[in-house]
């Protein structure tokens, strides 16, 4: 990553690299996310207006904010083993986390220093972004 890059994930907390992966792996894993969720919780993408609100099920704020608790199937693995994308997260760990002495470091962390070069992956949840009117809706027939 360039210092340009890491100042703005610095600064914003968030970094956009383009062409990090190659359009057919972009295509498998929106395919393959596809398929995750018409297997595993019955939503099919083609028909959110009516199968959406099974997303709820895979989510611990119940579909609140876009985030799926979807961590493990081969699809999303080849991502995260993916070996420039950690030496990125590698790069920003440093950058962000590394080495704070003193609670005043922003870099500061209660569990101490850690070796910003030793992982194996970045496991994370899923950010799936429904129309905000179908959100809406959603929210709505849950609190009722």
């Amino acid at each position: 990553l360039s210092l340009e890059q890491i100042s703005t994930y610095l600064h914003d907390g968030i970094l956009v690299v383009d062409n990090l992966l190659p359009p057919s792996e972009i295509i498998e894993a929106q395919t393959s996310l596809a398929q995750t969720l018409l297997h595993d919780l019955n939503v099919d993408i083609s028909n959110l207006e009516e199968t959406g609100h099974n997303l709820t099920r895979a989510s611990s704020t119940n579909g609140a904010g876009g985030v799926l608790d979807i961590f493990y199937p081969e699809w999303k693995m080849s991502i995260a083993t993916n070996e420039q994308l950690f030496r990125m997260t590698c790069q920003l760990w440093k950058e962000a986390y590394c080495n704070g002495e003193t609670k005043e470091d922003v870099r500061w962390h209660p569990y101490g220093t850690f070796d910003c070069n030793r992982g194996y992956i970045y496991i994370d949840r899923i950010g799936f972004r429904l129309p905000s009117k179908l959100a809406e809706s959603i929210g709505e027939r849950q609190l009722s």
